[in-house]
């Protein structure tokens, strides 16, 4: 907007305050002429408060002059104080510029995006000093040095997201990205502690369904990060909205199924609310059509399920937990036709690494609750010797899901095509989820350490368990893009831990059928199990190319 014309005081002040500047420049040069002269050519010292030396000629002109001087230095103080308080005026302003109107910077921008024009980042540059709000890599946008605030808060909090196929190949998981797991840490571990006091059908079948929402929760806020997130103000906030619902949620997700339904199906509204607009956003920064109808149709199915779970809040338990798995059900087979349209111009999901790597990062969250059901069963019985034995025999089971796991999966991304992306996205789903609940049966297995036989329901869900695991990473080495020696055993991967899988099926049954199974017995045989796997695996790549080194995977063949 232009500026104001300053007015006729304004100028009068600021030529007084000019005239009184140059006054004192004046009487500055005199002053450094007189301590150049002789001492003995100086005169007498003047005395405390005198403006005269001694001696000197009382000139009414002279006097006439000082009182000009005085007056001079008052309006150019007042002068000081007003562009002071004018700096801070325009602060003020700028400040509320940006919070008090969001919708003229979003109409601004709009027609910026129309002229051609892309966002410009301003930072305020001071002399000899860095920048205030981050360098360019930091930002992702260039800068501007016309030292405003406005611009800058701007530019730093209303930037626009990273459009389709602004891929960052060499990006790495951030802090921001752990802060937010964090969160599912706690919302994991509400839903793991009902399924540990429930271990019938009806518990498993509710965990499955609520772990399904939370994990899709999870998939929609990493994902959106993962290709469009920035490192700004926006993306921090974005973020940080969604873990503020995510914290409420975990209230309400230990009862989800039960008392607490209303509030757990309102609030993922409200959450599924959040992650609809920051997806909607995106349609208005990509450029080719096809991107922005997918975004679209998907933004459209978020909203869809939205309604279904507000609805939801007012069926009986029943009802409302056939709803919600059938959200769940939808949401995976919705995801399975968008990412495999053939009108998709190209596959624009970045298969990278930081993505590989989050999957990985969820993964050790729901590990965790093996370490939790432990220490919970060990609690809860005391540390008694066979309370001990068989909680240190059930984390080595924890121990066996981590070393296949992580050994077969680990960073690997899986391949750049689009049927092998969606079988390796869907998979993580029934896996991560085997892990949780194998956690949860944990408490249980060291509650009856002392019983002359492990329960049904234990045996059976550890069991379960760890054989959907096996069997969900059989699968899964088959859409990875092996880029070591073990791509040339693909088949030996996948082999082993179906033969894997049904070893832990028979170990459920004999537990559940033969008496006199304790619960020591169950978790040795299940650590035995994931052992066996792995070291048929290891044997033949030891066979095939030598040891590998520690720490990173032999070079070899590519599958």
């Amino acid at each position: 907007m232009p500026r104001r014309a300053p007015s006729r005081c304004a100028r009068r002040a600021c030529s007084d305050a000019l005239g009184g500047h140059q006054q004192h420049e004046h009487q500055g040069d005199e002053r450094e002429e007189e301590r150049e002269q002789p001492p003995e050519e100086r005169g007498p010292p003047l005395a405390p408060g005198d403006r005269r030396r001694p001696g000197d000629d009382e000139d009414p002109e002279d006097e006439a002059d000082g009182v000009a001087d005085d007056e001079r230095r008052v309006g150019g103080e007042q002068v000081h104080a007003a562009s002071r308080g004018l700096r801070v005026t325009r602060l003020w302003r700028d400040i509320l510029s940006v919070a008090l109107d969001p919708v003229r910077s979003v109409r601004r921008a709009r027609r910026a995006r129309r002229r051609g024009w892309r966002w410009r980042v301003g930072w305020r540059r001071r002399p000899g000093s860095g920048t205030v709000l981050g360098g360019r890599a930091a930002m992702g946008t260039e800068p501007t040095d016309d030292g405003r605030l406005a611009p800058a808060l701007r530019a730093w909090f209303l930037g626009p997201p990273r459009r389709h196929g602004e891929v960052l190949t060499d990006r790495v998981v951030s802090f921001l990205e752990l802060f937010y797991d964090l969160v599912f840490v706690v919302l994991v571990g509400q839903v793991a502690h009902t399924l540990a006091g429930n271990l019938g059908w009806a518990g498993v079948a509710d965990f499955a369904v609520v772990f399904g929402l939370v994990w899709i929760a999870w998939l929609n806020g990493s994902l959106y990060h993962e290709m469009h997130g920035r490192e700004d103000g926006r993306g921090r906030t974005y973020i940080f909205v969604q873990m503020l619902l995510l914290v409420v949620l975990a209230v309400y997700a230990g009862e989800a199924t039960g008392s607490q339904s209303t509030g757990f199906a309102v609030t993922y509204t409200l959450l599924l609310a959040v992650l609809a607009l920051q997806w909607w956003t995106i349609r208005r920064y990509d450029v080719e059509e096809s991107f922005r109808r997918s975004t679209v149709h998907y933004v459209l199915a978020i909203a869809l399920v939205g309604v279904l779970m507000l609805a939801s809040a007012a069926l009986p338990d029943g009802p409302r937990l056939v709803v919600w798995a059938g959200i769940v059900v939808g949401w995976v087979l919705s995801a399975v036709v968008e990412f495999n349209r053939a009108e998709m111009p190209e596959w624009d999901v970045p298969v990278t690494e930081s993505m590989a790597e989050r999957f990985g990062l969820l993964t050790i969250i729901v590990l965790g609750e093996v370490v939790v059901g432990v220490t919970d069963g060990l609690i809860e019985v005391g540390p008694t010797p066979v309370a001990v034995a068989t909680g240190l025999l059930a984390l080595c089971v924890g121990f066996g899901f981590w070393w296949n796991y992580f050994d077969a999966v680990g960073r690997r991304t899986p391949q750049a095509r689009r049927g092998q992306f969606t079988l390796w996205l869907v998979i993580h789903l029934p896996l991560t989820g085997a892990i949780a609940a194998a956690g949860a049966g944990m408490v249980s297995l060291v509650e009856h350490a002392a019983d002359d036989h492990v329960p049904a329901g234990t045996a059976w869900l550890l069991a379960g368990s760890s054989a959907l695991l096996l069997g969900l990473l059989g699968a899964l080495v088959r859409t990875l893009d092996y880029r070591d020696a073990l791509g040339g055993l693909v088949g030996t991967v996948s082999r082993s831990a179906w033969a894997g899988a049904l070893a832990c099926m028979a170990v459920g049954l004999a537990a559940a059928v033969v008496p006199g199974v304790r619960g020591w017995v169950l978790a040795l045989s299940l650590t035995v199990v994931n052992g066996l796997v792995w070291a048929y695996v290891f044997a033949r790549q030891v066979r095939q190319s030598g040891l590998p080194a520690p720490g990173r995977p032999a070079a070899g063949a590519e599958a």
